[in-house]
Parts: C-alpha cells; sequence; structure tokens
C-alpha cells in the first residue's frame, strides 16, 4: 500500500471535531424586550432580578437602573442575603437535558458576548458597589465564569457561590475579580468564555486575547492572586467532575459584602457566624448607596463543538 493512502487511512480513523454557533440575540427581533422568549430573568425564592429599564435602539439593548440619585440612574433592589448581589440578571431560555438552565457541553462551549457599560454614584478602582457583566456558569454546581465591567476596568470574575453546599459537602466557596484591562465608559468590548470538558479547564478571553485560565475548576486561585480574592466563605476544596452545561447571560451586580486591598467589607449580608473567612470586618452601612449601572449588550451568542464518532473509510490502493 502506498504512504500516502496509508496516511489517509490513518486519517480517516482521527475523531472529528464540528463545531456550531447560535446567535441568542442580536436584538433586532422586536421592539419589546418583554415579549423577547430568548431569555429569562433570574429568580430566586421572592427576588426576581429586574431591576432595570429596558430598551432597544441602533446599539442592541439598553438596560438603566430604574431609581434616581443626584440626577444619576440608581439600584431600588436590595435582598437579605447574598442574593443582594443580582439587580438585573437574564440568562438563556434555554435548559439543556441535565434539567438545569444552560446548553449541553460539548468538547468545548463558549459563550460570547459584546456589551459595554456605565456605572454611577461610586469611586473609580471600586468594583464592589456596582458593575456590569457578561454571565455565564453552571448552576448545578454554583459556579460563575463572568466579566465585570466597571468605568475604568474589564475584570475577569472567577466565583463559587454557596447554594450547592449540603451537610456533606461543605466545599470551598469564594469569589474572585482579576484585573483584565483598562477602559472608558464607552468603549465596547468582545468577551468570550470557555469551558474545555476534556482538559476540565475554564478561560477568559477578552478582544480574542486570554486574559485567566483555570484548570482546577473548584480550587483557589495560586498565591498571585491573593489580591484578587474579594470574597472567601471557607470550605474544602474539591475535583469538580466535568461540568454538564453552561448558560450564557447579561445583567448588573454589586458585591457589597467583599473586600478590596485588605479594607473592611462594605456591608455583611449574611450573618451567620463563621460564614466569611475574607472579609473579616465589615462597615455599618446601607446596601443601597445611590450607586447605579447602564448595560448596553449588542450581541450574546453560544458555540458547542462536538466530537463525531470515529468512522473508518476503506481507500483502494492507487
Amino acid at each position: 500500500m502506498p504512504y500516502a493512502v496509508l496516511g489517509l487511512g490513518l486519517l480517516a480513523l482521527l475523531p472529528h471535531v464540528a463545531s456550531h454557533t447560535t446567535i441568542l440575540d442580536d436584538f433586532t427581533s422586536t421592539t419589546d424586550f418583554n415579549l423577547n422568549s430568548n431569555w429569562a430573568f433570574f429568580q430566586a425564592g421572592d427576588l426576581i432580578g429586574n431591576d432595570g429599564i429596558v430598551s432597544l435602539g441602533k446599539d442592541g439593548l439598553s438596560v438603566i437602573s430604574p431609581g434616581t440619585v443626584d440626577g444619576h440612574p440608581a439600584f431600588t433592589l436590595e435582598a437579605d442575603s447574598d442574593l443582594d448581589h443580582v439587580k438585573w440578571l437574564v440568562t438563556a431560555n434555554h435548559t439543556a437535558s441535565s434539567g438545569y438552565p444552560g446548553f449541553d457541553t460539548g468538547v468545548r462551549t463558549s459563550c460570547s458576548a459584546r456589551l459595554r457599560g456605565e456605572v454611577y454614584g461610586v469611586e473609580d478602582n471600586d468594583p464592589r458597589p456596582a458593575f456590569v457583566a457578561s454571565v455565564n456558569g453552571d448552576f448545578e454546581r454554583s459556579f460563575m465564569f463572568d466579566f465585570a465591567v466597571t468605568n475604568d476596568a474589564v475584570y475577569a470574575l472567577y466565583e463559587r457561590l454557596p447554594f450547592a453546599r449540603t451537610p456533606d459537602n461543605h466545599y470551598a466557596s469564594f469569589t474572585y475579580l482579576v484585573r483584565a484591562a483598562d477602559r472608558s465608559p464607552k468603549d465596547w468590548h468582545d468577551m468570550r468564555v470557555t469551558y474545555d470538558r476534556p482538559a476540565r479547564a475554564v478561560t477568559w478571553y477578552l478582544e480574542g486575547e486570554e486574559v485567566l485560565k483555570v484548570d482546577k475548576i473548584g480550587h483557589y486561585l495560586g498565591p498571585e492572586h491573593e489580591g484578587n480574592l474579594y470574597i472567601d466563605r471557607g470550605g474544602l476544596e474539591e475535583e469538580v467532575p466535568e461540568l454538564r452545561q453552561l448558560t450564557c447571560g447579561f445583567g448588573s451586580f454589586s458585591l457589597m459584602d467583599s473586600t478590596i486591598d485588605d479594607k473592611p467589607g462594605l456591608v455583611r449580608l449574611v450573618e451567620t457566624e463563621g460564614y466569611y473567612v475574607r472579609p473579616a470586618e465589615f462597615l455599618v452601612g446601607d446596601r443601597l448607596i445611590g450607586q447605579g449601572t447602564k448595560l448596553e449588550v449588542a450581541s450574546v451568542s453560544v458555540s458547542i463543538e462536538e466530537k463525531n464518532e470515529e468512522v473508518k473509510h476503506e481507500h483502494d490502493e492507487l
């Protein structure tokens, strides 16, 4: 058999990866976001993450905080737990085969968004009172892999929320914000988060460039990121199985119980003793301090790469 034919036979045995991308929304198909079935508001108990006034225009979707303080938009929604983080949040109205929100993960699964944002009533260099974000995560195991946007910076946000903890599984819960780029309020950004299922790794890409990679999902980041740990709720690191789904969305948030530069947290959102390792101290303050946001989203898409079954093809000798 000629070597060329042998090579073709070997290539035929290799697995092939097929990729397909779905544009979840470019916000041009309707003039009323409330009639848009592509998205579902985040809801937990009585809390609905809908603290925003929504409009559609030439730049896409706009969400502005509904209150007014000193003439600028301001949040009006607050909660008595760390659900207070959520102000306005939607995720793709799609359910994975597991029954959880999101899309079944392929070999690689990516959520992409083009957005920008502006924050009001807060100082620059402090994302805690308010930020807007592209939201990507797995609600089954309470992981979030977001991009947080303030007036002067874009952050890669890596978080494991405590909501899936059980008495037998007090896993490590934390929130990291890693500054990825400087910005101004008028700047648009292309953001992508990719989950690599065989590698069990997540990578954040900003303007097409890698800005953070986590290859031990469920673990704290290394000592070089100690200053990026905004909330530490303690618990045991664990090896996390493959994530079965990834959801995509966007929203407006605050992190009033987090710390920056080893300062006290602004507000203690959870009173349970021992809930927080960091910050250890909190200022006495209000959840709403006149902060607000404007979020603009031009497009959101999901891309899934699937591995085709190996197929052996026969070739005649030339």
